[in-house]
Formats: C-alpha cells, structure tokens, sequence
C-alpha cells in the first residue's frame, strides 16, 4: 500500500494522543466521524488499526482477536452519535482483516426502555446518517414475523458498502435499532441470513481434539454482557455456529427475555420451535431432570437427601421449611433448600440416581460425536466441595461443546474470552441439571 510508513506514523501519534486522554478522563469516539473518514478503506484494517482509529479502546471476545467489542455497560468510555450514547459495537475479523460490523444504537437490554418518541427519534436519525452524511441509497426492505414480534430491515448501500439497518418497534416496548455493515455485495438478504445454513450430514467435520481423548466444538463466542440474556446467547452462539446471522437482541425479542429477570426456558423453546421453519431448526428436549420441575419429584429427592445426611450425621431438612404458599399452590423454593445443602450430600442423593446418570453422561458424548452443541440449563453453585453448604443456586443456560469420555465435561459460558472452553467433572455437571436440549438444522 502506498504511504503505508506516513499512515502507519500518523495511527501511532492518534494512539499516544488517546491513550493519554483514555487514562485522564475516559475517551470518546464519534460514529460519524469513524465512517465519514473510513467508510472507503474499513476492510483494510486489523484490530489494532480499528482500535487506534476508532479512538476507544475495545475488549477481544476470543483468544484470537476475530471479535472485537465494546459495551456502554462496561466502560468509562463512550461511542457517541448524535447526542446520545451507543449501547455496542462490534468489529468482526477473519485473518485479521474487517468483515463486518454491528451498531446498537439502541437495545433494549443494555440501555433500558424508551418510549415511541424516543425510539422514531434514533431510527430518523440513523437514516439520515446513512442517506445525507455516508450519501447511501435505499436499495430494499424486509420484514420478518416472530409471531407477534416483527423485525424490519432496509438495506442501504454506498460505493464501498452494504448498510443493513435492522430495527423492532411492533410490540408494546421498543427493542433495538442497529446497524451492520458488510462489504460491498456481501450482505444477505434477512430471511437467509436468520436460517441455519449447515447441512447437519457436516458437522462430524467441526470434531476437534486436545489433549489425548477430549472432544470438542468451536461455537463462536458472544458475550451477553451485564443483562441476563445468558439464553438469549446461548441461542444466538448455536444459529452462528450452523451459520446463521440471528443475534440475541431478536432472540431475546422473540422470547420475551427480561434484561433484569431474564428467560422463561419454556417460553423460550416453544418460540423456537413454532419459528422452526423461520429459522430452519428443530428442538429436541434430551432431557428434563424431574426433581428441579416438579414438586412431588423433588419430594422424593429431598427424602433421599435426609437419609444421606443422616448417614453422615449432619443436619435433615424438614420439607415444610422449604414450601411457600403461592397462589394457594405448594411450591417449592429450590433455590432456598440449595442453600441449606451440604455439597457433597446433595451430590451423593444425585447420583443415588445411577440409571439416568447413565443417560446423561452418554447423551453428551453421542451428541458431541455427532458434531451438535446441547443448550445446558444448570444450577450455578456459590460452593462445590465437600464439607460446605453451597449457598446460593442460579439457574442458567450455556452450552456444552466438549466432553473427554464419560467422565469430564466441556461447556462454554456467553461471557466473552477466556469461557470458550472450561471443563467440569461429569458427576458434578449432573447434579446440578435441570435440563438439556439438542438444537440442529433441519
């Protein structure tokens, strides 16, 4: 490239200038400007260069820099446009060089509820963007129908790019206006780029191995953030690795998931399969571990926990201490009881359950051989070893991706890098599951 050695000077002064004003008061970068000055050369760039230019420091997603992010909840700096602050931005790479790009002027989980004004305010304001400053033409529109969710599209395009600009505002509550750049020609249309692509006869080809007999997937990484769209991700992570381009603000959309209280799991599975064919996907339930659904299961299961801690000589808890009456209905406080639990107890009364133990742990591995992630939904432990109380117990939904044998476990959480690939002893992994879902192409 020409001028590469003037370029590469004129990038490393930026870089002092910002760094030093990052440390004195937190840096602040304009979208506007960011594109008004790159829109011809973005695919050109690294991730330093993008880091650099873009004037605000951004957080690698993987160990390989290809996702690089930043989130208003997560910094004291600020992407701005207009007069108001970004919610995220997201910068994708492929051997180090810019593939796309994604804008969230405004979501929902991250920046909270806005109302109607609020909300045609930003989309007006984005278009203008992209036809009176970036001089872009309307090239067409699409909408999708998740029931009664409604997610709109227009394409927009210039000399060098492709502007998608995806937004929902058909339902009582604003959900998100964002923009995803790809270049020139790249971009797809909505309704192919929401579908799982692969054909599932492939993913065998996805098996990798490490360290002797432990298998494994690369499911592209997400990070949810500060909201609790742990689910919302999970599904978002398992469309892009059969290479759908569905994120978790539509997932979150379709699901009705709260960026406080987060995802009803039942809800969420009976959105997926009744736009199954939207998607291209078909659910299968594996398993529902009945003691964590049901009441007269888990009395069952709490008999078997006071015999153990009998054995062992510690404290039996009584049944009526864990029941609330709610709406005239006995149900139990799972969470409250886990609390009263001695780790190693409540392992033990689980695998008192040897047979459906047996399931599990060979459920993960054909289905793992088979090349296919399971949606996990676990308690998370405040404790995990022998002689404590666990204390507090969340459910949550990540993804098991891995196992080596039948003995160890390999999952990943949507939090970023540094969660691609964690393991945990399949006993352990056991106790705490309430539920686990296969999701493939059809």
């Amino acid at each position: 490239m020409k001028n590469s050695g003037f370029f590469n000077i004129k990038i490393f002064c930026i870089f002092l200038f910002t760094a030093c004003s990052a440390i004195l008061c937190g840096a602040t970068a304009d979208i506007e400007k960011f594109f008004s000055e790159n829109a011809a050369n973005l695919w050109t760039l690294n991730p330093q260069q993008v880091n650099i230019v873009l004037g605000v420091p951004l957080k690698a997603q993987d160990e390989f820099d290809n996702i690089m992010r930043y989130n208003i909840k997560e910094s004291k700096d600020r992407i701005i446009f207009k007069d108001m602050n970004v919610a995220e931005v997201l910068f994708y790479f492929h051997k180090r060089k810019l593939q796309s790009i994604m804008i969230s002027f405004y979501n929902r989980g991250d920046s909270g509820n806005i109302n109607e004004k609020k909300f045609q305010q930003i989309h007006k304001q984005t278009v203008s963007f992209l036809t009176t400053v970036l001089k872009c033409k309307k090239i067409s529109s699409e909408n999708i129908k998740f029931d009664k969710s409604v997610v709109q599209s227009v394409k927009f395009a210039d000399n060098f790019n492709d502007y998608i600009l995806l937004y929902s505002n058909k339902s009582k509550t604003p959900e998100y206006v964002q923009l995803k750049i790809y270049h020139k020609g790249k971009s797809a249309k909505l309704k192919q780029n929401i579908r799982a692509a692969t054909d599932i006869k492939s993913l065998k080809k996805n098996l990798q191995k490490a360290n002797g007999n432990l298998l494994y997937l690369d499911i592209p990484m997400v990070n949810q953030g500060r909201k609790g769209y742990c689910a919302a991700a999970t599904i978002e992570r398992i469309m892009k690795y059969y290479g759908a381009e569905v994120d978790q603000q539509i997932i979150a959309q379709i699901a009705k998931s709260d960026a406080e209280k987060g995802t009803n799991a039942e809800k969420l599975f009976k959105a997926l399969e009744k736009n199954s064919a939207k998607l291209n996907v078909k659910i299968e339930k594996i398993m529902t571990e009945k003691i964590f659904n049901d009441v007269d299961n888990f009395k069952k299961f709490h008999e078997t926990y006071n015999n153990f801690a009998k054995k062992q000589k510690l404290k039996r808890i009584k049944f009526k201490d864990i029941v609330s009456d709610k709406n005239k209905k006995n149900a139990v406080n799972i969470s409250m009881f886990m609390k009263e639990y001695f780790y190693d107890v409540f392992l033990a009364a689980r695998m008192n359950d040897d047979k459906t133990f047996s399931q599990f742990k060979h459920s993960v591995r054909n289905t793992i051989q088979e090349g296919i992630p399971l949606v996990w939904i676990s308690f998370v432990l405040d404790k995990d070893k022998s002689g404590e109380k666990i204390g507090n117990a969340v459910l949550h939904m990540n993804i098991i991706n891995g196992c080596k044998g039948t003995d160890t476990l390999v999952f990943t959480d949507s939090w970023g890098k540094n969660h691609s690939r964690k393991i945990m002893n399949m006993r352990d992994a056991w106790a705490r599951t309430s539920m686990l879902i296969k999701i493939m192409p059809k």
